[in-house]
């Protein structure tokens, strides 16, 4: 969604960026891989074990990126400070009001024109309506596998449409609904901010 590969190493720039935030970024994957891009990467999530494995996966790679345990609904940076932030999977394991507090976080710090890419669980999937339901759509995650005790939010098109442009409301260009497993909604090709 950055950059678009034409060679082994060499790319055509989708979108001029230079600060990246990775919303949630637990292990620091995806920020590992972006500062290997050349980007300048903040990630940020809940977990304390999480971000010390992520600063350790930096420095086997050999890059830089700062990483923080926070919270998406009340980000530490300032208006405007990235130029893209990009959330796999993160959102649609926050309640509800929790994850319209973190959209609104993305849109305070993304600069004018920013990119917000983000992937949101789908009610299509068939894990849908397994484990302690809590909420419209919303089930707490029960069994014996690593996401056991998370809460799991699972979107449909008409909440989609209601939390983003309720941030957004003035820049969507289009909205489409990708795959069967999430929705993705990449803000320079359906939100200009």
């Amino acid at each position: 969604f950055l950059r678009k590969r034409l060679t082994f190493d060499k790319y055509e720039e989708l979108f001029s960026a230079k600060r990246v935030l990775d919303l949630g970024c637990g292990n620091g994957a995806v920020a590992a891989f972006l500062a290997k891009q050349g980007y300048e990467v903040c990630g940020i999530d809940l977990s304390a074990p999480a971000i010390e494995f992520g600063k350790k996966l930096l420095e086997h790679e050999k890059v830089k990126a700062e990483l923080t345990v926070g919270n998406a609904a009340a980000l530490p940076y300032k208006d405007g400070f990235f130029d893209v932030t990009v959330s796999y999977a993160v959102i649609d394991h926050l309640e509800p009001e929790a994850g319209k507090k973190a959209i609104h976080e993305v849109y305070r710090t993304l600069r004018g024109g920013g990119l917000f890419f983000l992937t949101l669980a789908d009610t299509r999937i068939n894990k849908f309506g397994e484990g302690k339901k809590v909420a419209h759509n919303t089930y707490l995650l029960e069994g014996d596998w690593y996401e056991a005790g998370a809460v799991q939010h699972y979107f449909d098109e008409e909440e989609i449409k209601a939390i983003i442009p309720l941030v957004f409301a003035a820049s969507i260009v289009k909205c489409k609904f990708i795959s069967v497993r999430f929705f993705s909604i990449d803000v320079q090709s359906f939100f200009e901010i």
